[in-house]
């Protein structure tokens, strides 16, 4: 049985800040996956749309009834830079002792395969996430014990969670659709954007609407608390 609910995450570390916005559906298709490629499935990326969420459809397609998370933010947004180095001694030591081969003789840091980069990830400390949806809501809270961070550079520990807590919440009902919708809402501006898992397939973009606030708060990337 479905029933309309809330997700709350306790962070402990600063998350990196999403390009786009995340939505609840994008991690419970992880998690979905991550359950099938844990029990031996030989195909789990077609697990992806087996959510335990109710479906939004219309002329234009359809969506999950999950929203996106709201993060509630503590400090002004900061850079953390990382390097992507070339290791110009181990290609020379490793030519010489026959263990990498290339045809070239000289390395290009500019440009090409051996170039150096500097990466500017920005960075803001949040304390909590929240996102509402229509679904079972045990199944969820099941899926949910295995995402154990938010956003990118997991491996540098951003996004870290504490505590996940999901509850049955009336209000669920209306709120499920802050979230890129596949058809036009009152309040939502026009985007070309994923409406479901995978988010990150560009090949699956659409014309789309968005909560009017999404341009200015995530993707301008605003510092305003």
């Amino acid at each position: 049985m479905f029933s309309p609910f809330r997700v709350s995450w306790t962070l402990r570390a600063a998350i990196r800040r999403p390009d786009d916005p995340i939505h609840l559906d994008a991690l419970l298709a992880w998690a979905v996956v991550d359950e099938a490629r844990e029990a031996g499935h030989p195909d789990p990326i077609s697990e992806q749309e087996s959510l335990p969420l109710a479906r939004h459809d219309s002329p234009e397609g359809w969506c999950w009834q999950a929203s996106q998370l709201d993060f509630t933010l503590t400090a002004p947004a900061y850079s953390m830079f990382l390097t992507r180095p070339t290791r110009v001694h181990e290609y020379a030591a490793g030519r010489l002792s026959g263990a990498y081969v290339s045809g070239m003789d000289k390395i290009t840091l500019g440009t090409g395969r051996h170039k150096a980069f500097l990466f500017n990830h920005r960075m803001q400390q949040a304390s909590t996430a929240v996102a509402y949806g229509v679904g079972d809501v045990e199944r969820v809270r099941e899926l949910l014990v295995r995402v154990t961070s938010i956003g990118k550079l997991q491996r540098f520990n951003a996004g870290a969670i504490t505590q996940v807590s999901v509850v049955e919440d009336p209000t669920a009902h209306q709120r499920w659709q802050r979230r890129i919708m596949p058809s036009m809402t009152a309040g939502y501006a026009q985007v070309v954007a994923c409406v479901r898992p995978p988010y990150w397939k560009r090949g699956q973009r659409q014309v789309a609407y968005a909560p009017m606030d999404i341009p200015k708060r995530i993707l301008e990337h605003s510092d305003d608390l």
